[in-house]
């Protein structure tokens, strides 16, 4: 018996209120359910895009567009399916770029999110489990040994490979800054891209089990089968050290860091979110816990995207610590006086800060009224007035 989309989404919405749910700092705004597994996810304009494998017998694998202009209540407006398991997905303009298990790197337009059209495709010859995009290469990491390769995309109707790296074992995981590629696999591993038709290793440390990857200024950030997170200090990529690593018996399947922020997506923990401020010594600032398999996570706009396995995309915020009023209070002889901004440059510079209203929520576009604006520090906050 075959059931209508939306009483997949009525199914999933009942199963969520009744899983037992454990949050700090964090709260969950929307979800949108769909059959089989969503696997990653990536966020473009008004649209997040996930890569979806299969469970069942629905055949549920491809591309998923999902409108989120009211992230309270993402709708799917369309889906493409992939000759394989589609694990990962990157955008870049009007292009998704999904690397599909034996199917290879697909290149998909998206310039209508409504009717996505797969326009190439480029044959790995491996299982391509990740992939990064920057300008007009395509970087894909492959499980089985076969390593890293470098794809042109200047013709997205021809997608043709111009450079290999072959022996990052079973990497599943890849970021791309300046000129290294990082693929994260039982390694983490540095690959020179300077020469992209000649990629080459410059750099190696053991991870054992990383799954994903990003990487931020001198360090990359491992999500890790074994150990939940592992922050690597690459400022030399050709000795990078491991300067912190998470509780042991954690698995992390996804990373994404924004803001100054860490979002992990766990496999039983949920979404974590920590403060990166000092890279050394990551502190956890909030978690939203759905007993299932958090796969990614991307984070823009003041809303994080969880692919959450076969419970769908889930839109969380999080509103940060320090704003509730202390049960405790403190007699003071001072009481500090908000910063007050009238000026249309002050408020746009309160714009690009993290900020929050009264009740916690992030606020992307603060009109007049009172706010608290994160500081250097994590748990500092100031309070400010916006009067226009």
């Amino acid at each position: 018996m075959r059931f209508p989309l939306s009483m997949y989404g009525l199914c999933f919405v009942l199963l969520g209120a009744a899983l037992a749910q454990d949050s700090l700092n964090v709260r969950r705004v929307g979800l949108c359910g769909m059959p089989g597994q969503a696997l990653g996810v990536a966020v473009s304009g008004e649209f997040a895009f996930l890569a979806c494998g299969d469970t069942d017998s629905t055949g549920a694998v491809g591309l998923r567009v999902i409108s989120i202009v009211d992230p309270a209540n993402p709708v799917q407006v369309a889906y493409l399916k992939t000759p394989g398991i589609a694990y990962a997905v990157a955008v870049q303009g009007d292009y998704a770029y999904v690397a599909a298990d034996d199917a290879g790197l697909r290149v998909i337009s998206v310039a209508e999110p409504a009717s996505p059209v797969e326009v190439g495709h480029c044959d790995t010859h491996g299982q391509s489990r990740g992939v990064a995009v920057v300008g007009d290469l395509a970087y894909v990491v492959e499980g089985e040994s076969s390593g890293l390769r470098v794809i042109s995309i200047s013709d997205p109707a021809n997608p043709v490979e111009v450079g290999r790296w072959g022996r990052p074992r079973f990497a599943s995981g890849v970021a791309v800054t300046d000129s290294f590629a990082y693929a994260v696999g039982d390694s983490l591993t540095v690959i020179s891209i300077s020469d992209p038709a000649s990629p080459s290793q410059v750099g190696s440390l053991r991870t054992r089990s990383g799954t994903g990857v990003a990487v931020v200024g001198h360090y990359a950030y491992v999500a890790n089968m074994n150990a939940r997170l592992t922050v690597i200090r690459v400022a030399d990529p050709t000795r990078p050290i491991d300067v912190w690593r998470g509780p042991a018996g954690t698995d992390a399947l996804g990373v994404t860091v924004a803001d100054a922020l860490v979002y992990v997506a766990a496999y039983h923990d949920g979404l974590l979110i920590y403060s990166c401020d000092d890279p050394a010594h990551l502190v956890e600032l909030g978690h939203f816990d759905i007993s299932g398999w958090a796969y990614g996570v991307a984070a823009t706009g003041g809303y994080i995207y969880v692919a959450y396995g076969g419970l769908g995309l889930h839109v969380f915020q999080y509103y940060g610590p320090g704003v509730e009023e202390c049960p405790k209070p403190q007699a003071s002889s001072h009481k500090p006086a908000a910063t007050v901004l009238s000026g249309t440059s002050d408020v746009e510079r309160l714009a690009s800060s993290v900020v929050f209203d009264a009740m916690g929520r992030r606020v992307v576009n603060p009109k007049a009224g009172v706010y608290f604006a994160r500081g250097a520090q994590a748990q500092a906050f100031t309070k400010v007035l916006v009067t226009r």
